[in-house]
């Protein structure tokens, strides 16, 4: 398995995180949005090695940002919107 580094900044939000990967990957990576209940609430492809990943209409609380690559997880991020 590949080694993948990848960052979200910032972890506390009110209006929205960016996604970086440490270099692209060959292939699309799918950029989901989850909340604590594990309802998706957004989905994209990555395009490049970032995103933005908007969360302006959302209540606060805590969600979750995966990056999906060839069928699996490859980073996790837990996000506290206020």
């Amino acid at each position: 398995a590949t080694q993948v580094h990848a960052t979200i900044t910032p972890n506390v939000t009110g209006s929205g995180v960016e996604v970086m990967l440490g270099a692209p990957l060959n292939g699309p990576v799918r950029v989901e949005l989850t909340d604590a209940t594990g309802r998706l609430l957004m989905t994209d492809r990555m395009k490049g090695s970032s995103i933005a990943v908007p969360m302006e209409a959302l209540p606060a609380a805590l969600y979750l940002v995966s990056l999906e690559h060839e069928g699996r997880t490859i980073a996790s991020f837990k996000i506290i919107k206020n």
